[in-house]
């Protein structure tokens, strides 16, 4: 269990442009010529997207060293902090350093780009309490609103579970025309995710007295939030409308969200029919879907199909072989389920960790199963 750093933590830590160095840290950087000259002779952010180009191509990028250096160069004053928030979203472990660094340098820096940066970053902490700093820190500050802005503190908030105070935001925004349909998608989201089915129709059938005509996002949301109610007939008729009502073609998130919906329905028999049906070839999240509906309504002949449909997309795929096992126990057959596991451990698939966050007295702590 890992505390993760505050805003606050954040105002603390140091403003070094470089790690504190040592005997392994040199020799490290010594044995990769990108890195040494990150650390001695990179003076400008144009040389520092050359290098860092360079460590993505050779694999170092994910190295907790490189992504530290690199970070605390673009947070410096007069860079670019928005560059260093890249780096830290797309690592797969950022430490410490690297959020303490990225947050300071985002406090710092105004205008809009800064503060939808900043929010991303509370969003991925799932920290509330640092997103709602956030938000009070753009207005008492007088950061320009714009619709990036808007959308990314609905969105944070709809995803850290204060579905209210989004809201608030969204409304907010719309009566000061400032909510774009990037920020309607993200509220109907958040209201499907949340169940609030009903809400997220009305926010739909008031698209069109704003101007705003539906876009894929939008039917993505939309299919979410009928699935998540039961609503599967309804869910079909937005599906058969979205090409000759709106002229958007179904991708396969589209049919993902029927087949869902289907499933969680308990008609498992026509989520399959509409699996076999689709013009592209479906993935493991699909297959997925039926499976977490036939362990849902207990088919275990079912999900043996889905369970084989989606190891044949991703022979990785270690959740399909415990949903599969999951589905025969409960169907009974507990030695089926056992030569599942079995066949998993052949094929030498690793269970993906459980991982779940909580928020107490302003600190995120993640825990891992």
């Amino acid at each position: 269990m890992a505390p993760v750093p505050s805003p606050a933590s954040a105002s603390s830590s140091t403003t070094s442009h470089l790690l504190p160095s040592s005997p392994s840290i040199s020799a490290f950087l010594a044995s990769h010529p990108a890195l040494t000259l990150l650390h001695t002779q990179c003076a400008t952010m144009a040389h520092l997207r050359q290098l860092h180009a360079a460590l993505v191509k050779s694999g170092l990028a994910k190295d907790p060293i490189a992504a530290s250096r690199a970070v605390a160069f673009c947070a410096g004053e007069g860079r670019d902090a928005a560059y260093a928030a890249r780096i830290v979203r797309h690592h797969p472990r950022p430490n410490s350093f690297m959020w303490n660094t990225v947050i300071r340098a985002l406090s710092d820096g105004p205008g809009p780009d800064a503060a939808v940066a900043l929010v991303d970053m509370m969003l991925r902490l799932g920290a509330l309490e640092q997103g709602a700093w956030v938000h009070a820190y753009i207005d008492k500050h007088d950061v320009a609103m714009n619709a990036l802005v808007v959308t990314a503190l609905v969105d944070m908030y709809c995803k850290c579970g204060s579905i209210h105070k989004a809201r608030q935001v969204f409304d907010t925004s719309r009566s000061q025309g400032m909510a774009k349909l990037s920020s309607w998608n993200a509220m109907m989201l958040g209201l499907a995710a949340h169940g609030q089915c009903q809400e997220a129709l009305a926010l739909f059938s008031e698209l069109e007295p704003y101007g705003l005509r539906p876009d894929k996002v939008t039917f993505i949301a939309m299919l979410m939030a009928y699935g998540h109610s039961g609503m599967a007939d309804e869910a079909k008729a937005l599906f058969a409308s979205m090409g000759r009502e709106y002229g958007v073609t179904p991708g396969i998130e589209h049919y993902g969200c029927l087949v869902d919906a289907l499933a969680r329905a308990g008609r498992l028999r026509e989520a399959e029919d509409t699996i076999r049906a689709m013009p592209m070839k479906p993935d493991a999240a699909i297959w997925g879907a039926l499976l977490s509906g036939c362990r849902l309504h207990g088919d275990a002949e079912a999900g043996a199909r889905a369970a084989r449909g989606a190891v044949e997309c991703d022979p990785q795929d270690s959740g399909a072989y415990v949903l599969a096992a999951s589905v025969l126990a409960r169907d009974g057959e507990v030695g089926r389920g056992l030569g599942v596991r079995g066949k998993m451990r052949e094929e030498g698939v690793a269970k993906v960790p459980g991982c779940s966050m909580i928020e107490v007295n302003g600190v995120v702590h993640e825990f891992v199963s």
